[in-house]
């Protein structure tokens, strides 16, 4: 009975150290698996060809091979390098593997290959719902879209906004998908007075890593032209007889506003000079995207004629000013003036 119980012992303690050996001997050699590919990651064109080495240091093994549904290369003895070789890759999705079988009892060791399968259009497009005149109004809220074709792989793309030379915007894509997609980007603008005349554009970004050039495109230049006003600014104005009220209000608009000057509901030149019966309510309007008046005092201050110790008086001819009395006199080419009110 002792006898028995120790061989079973034995069996059993005999196979958990050959499990045992078995996984830290398996772990070892996927540890180190003795494959080099060259390179290790390769960015190519849709429909360009490719080609990549693997070799191996090990001197005895029972083959090597690459599997892959394009270029494969099925087990092959008796050599220590083997070259994966696609005219014209055109399979999005694919993995290479290269793969070498060791002398038994050791197991297969495999590397994969990083392929990034690329297209990039050459031009992108650029539209708004303003419409292709780029009339927008001040303050609304309108959108933007780029659009880019047939782009792969979308998740290295990024799409920079420009107004003007400044940048305002960049869109990434989260899409893992790597066949091509048809890709927008949208921008939400909203049009102060400044933005007129300025030019939006965006500009396709696709950042593939070291392994290739960067690839960009540019849309043309969306020109926005952006109506707003008249915004008329305008208060009461003394002025001397003699003088014109044109320059004395200003008026900002687009499109350009028509302006007319009023005294008294009757239309007026702003260019001819002003009389000291001129006094009184002037309006000005402006005619544009809207309609805007602004109604406005003119004092039409009449020319103070100064004698020697006289006391004069300086006023506007407007009963609803006050008259100012001031004394003046003349010494050493100098004029002194006492208020006496």
């Amino acid at each position: 009975m002792i006898l028995k119980r120790y061989c079973f012992f034995k069996k059993k303690i005999g196979l958990i150290f050959q499990i045992l050996y078995s996984f830290i001997y398996t772990v070892g050699v996927y540890a180190s698996c003795p494959i080099e590919l060259n390179p290790p990651r390769v960015v190519v064109k849709y429909g360009d060809p490719v080609s990549v080495n693997c070799s191996t240091s090990l001197t005895e093994h029972e083959g090597m091979g690459w599997e892959s549904p394009v270029g494969g290369v099925g087990l092959t003895e008796n050599v220590d390098y083997l070259t994966w070789t696609v005219p014209r890759l055109t399979q999005w999705s694919i993995a290479p593997k290269c793969f070498i079988n060791p002398p038994e009892p050791e197991e297969q060791c495999l590397e994969v290959l990083q392929v990034v399968l690329y297209t990039f259009p050459d031009k992108v497009t650029i539209s708004s719902n303003a419409g292709p005149d780029g009339l927008m109004n001040e303050g609304k809220t309108y959108h933007f879209t780029c659009n880019i074709q047939k782009v792969a792989p979308v998740r290295n793309l990024a799409m920079k906004w420009y107004k003007g030379e400044t940048l305002i915007k960049t869109d990434y894509f989260d899409n893992l998908k790597k066949e091509p997609v048809n890709q927008p980007a949208v921008l939400t603008f909203i049009p102060s007075r400044d933005d007129n005349n300025v030019q939006v554009r965006c500009e396709a970004h696709l950042d593939l890593g070291p392994e290739t050039p960067h690839l960009s495109a540019t849309s043309p230049e969306y020109s926005v032209s952006v109506l707003y006003g008249p915004d008329i600014t305008c208060s009461d104005i003394d002025i001397l007889e003699g003088e014109a009220l044109a320059g004395r209000c200003s008026v900002a608009g687009n499109p350009a506003p028509h302006i007319s000057w009023l005294k008294d509901g009757r239309p007026i030149n702003p260019n001819v000079t002003l009389k000291r019966e001129d006094t009184g309510m002037y309006t000005i309007t402006a005619e544009g995207l809207t309609n805007a008046s602004q109604p406005f005092h003119v004092s039409v201050l009449c020319e103070c004629h100064i004698y020697m110790m006289h006391i004069i008086a300086y006023t506007t001819l407007d009963p609803t000013k006050p008259v100012h009395s001031i004394l003046c006199h003349a010494k050493n080419r100098y004029l002194y003036c006492v208020s006496l009110d």
